[in-house]
């Protein structure tokens, strides 16, 4: 294991992707928690939902964009270590991935907070 993690880290762009990503990941998740205490109780989530209540969640689903973004960033990874011998440019395209789709949960949560205040 140690091996893949070597071979990964001497990737410049594996290497700069998962660091932009972890760290675009642990703003998000500073931004919620210093957010969290002056959000309302219901939160306007469901955008593309027909206007009412349908379109309302609670704050602790304001979490789960963040969490599947992190799963996938986590499998991603995972599935990078594994073919990264074989096919280098699948691996970085998938950190590539990643970075984008951290970007997005980002400014979702960052819009979705801006919204109520």
């Amino acid at each position: 294991m140690s091996g893949y993690i070597d071979t990964l880290r001497s990737d410049k762009i594996i290497k700069t992707g998962t660091y932009f990503t972890s760290g675009v990941f642990v703003l998000t998740l500073a931004g919620l928690l210093l957010s969290l205490r002056n959000l309302p109780p219901i939160l306007p989530i469901y955008n593309q939902m027909p206007w009412g209540e349908a379109r309302l969640g609670s704050i602790l689903e304001l979490f789960l964009p963040f969490t599947l973004g992190l799963i996938f960033f986590i499998s991603n990874l995972v599935f990078s270590l594994s073919v990264y011998s074989k096919m280098p440019l699948v691996a970085r395209t998938l950190t590539v991935t990643s970075l984008l789709i951290s970007f997005l949960t980002m400014i979702f949560t960052f819009r979705t907070i801006q919204l109520v205040y």
